[in-house]
């Protein structure tokens, strides 16, 4: 911006200019939670999806997503690869809404999933360019259940042993 101060004869008698940045601020913070990780075939599988709204205005937003492999949403045609929408509406300045995106996980046959797949809910907001996900890891086999003990009782760890500690399975 510029201006310029001028008498009646066109003789500047101030001259001032000025630049102001101007920043666009996001709309939404986004968030995906869920309380399941690692998750075994067959078990239920929640996220918690969460926009707050950081504008000046009540905001919409859509968030989509593809249902992942090796779930399904327990809807008809809520496969693998479907296209799914989470609608937030008139969300107000300052206030988070949630939505739950339930997902079960395949079980058996030749659509069980390997032991260590990794499932990922990614979600978009295609109006704001913006994108957000969570991952979960999906444990079909159980992990191994070590215990140690000694006829002297308390077992250290090894670093701190005088005597060597061997396992074998």
């Amino acid at each position: 911006m510029k201006a310029r101060l001028l008498d009646g004869g066109n003789v500047i008698l101030a001259d001032a200019s000025s630049t102001k940045a101007i920043v666009a601020t996001p709309a939404f913070f986004y968030a995906v939670t869920t309380q399941a990780n690692p998750v075994k075939p067959g078990d239920k599988l929640a996220f918690t999806v969460t926009v707050t709204n950081l504008s000046n205005g009540p905001q919409n937003a859509v968030l989509s997503y593809v249902v992942p492999g090796y779930t399904d949403t327990g809807f008809q045609g809520g496969n693998p690869g479907a296209a799914e929408n989470v609608y937030f509406s008139q969300v107000p300045i300052g206030v988070s809404r949630s939505a739950i995106v339930n997902l079960t996980v395949f079980n058996g046959g030749t659509s069980a999933p390997p032991d260590g797949t990794i499932v990922n809910l990614s979600l978009t907001d295609g109006a704001r360019n913006a994108t957000v996900g969570r991952s979960v890891v999906i444990q079909t086999n159980p992990l191994a259940d070590l215990k140690l003990s000694t006829k002297e009782g308390t077992v250290i760890r090894a670093e701190h042993s005088p005597t060597p500690l061997f396992i074998t399975m």
